[in-house]
C-alpha cells in the first residue's frame, strides 16, 4: 500500500548502532547537545532525534536532565524519552551516587 506523503510524515533513513552506556559510581555526563559528526566512529552527519531507553532503576543519581532542568526523566526501569537532537534540547547525566545506571540510545535522521 502507498503510503500517502505530507508534511507531517517522516521516515527514519538512518539510525546509530544501538549502543549501551553504563555510569558507575562517579559517572556523569557533562550537558551537551547531540552530535554524530565525529563520534563513534560514524559518519551519519547530525542525527535529527535521540531515543533512549532506560534498563534499570536500582542506583542513586544519575538524573536524566533534559533542557536545564525543565524535564527530568522518569527513573523507572523501561521508560523511554525521544527528542530532538539540536541545540534547543541540551542535556545531561547527573553522577550516579550509587549503583550502576544502564541505558540504551541511538539516534535516527529523518528524511
Amino acid at each position: 500500500e502507498e503510503v500517502k506523503r505530507n508534511k507531517r510524515n517522516f521516515v527514519a533513513q538512518m539510525f546509530t548502532d544501538f549502543r549501551v552506556n553504563k555510569y558507575e559510581k562517579g559517572g556523569y555526563m557533562s550537558l551537551h547537545c547531540d552530535n554524530i559528526h565525529h563520534s563513534h566512529g560514524q559518519q551519519y552527519g547530525y542525527p535529527h532525534l535521540t531515543s533512549l531507553i532506560f534498563l534499570n532503576d536500582e542506583y542513586d543519581g544519575g538524573d536524566f536532565i533534559l533542557c536545564d532542568g525543565k524535564f527530568v526523566a522518569p527513573k523507572q526501569q523501561g521508560s523511554a524519552v525521544v527528542f530532538p537532537s539540536n541545540f534547543m534540547y541540551p542535556h545531561e547525566v547527573k553522577e550516579v551516587t550509587s549503583g550502576n545506571r544502564y541505558s540504551i540510545m541511538t539516534w535516527f535522521q529523518m528524511f
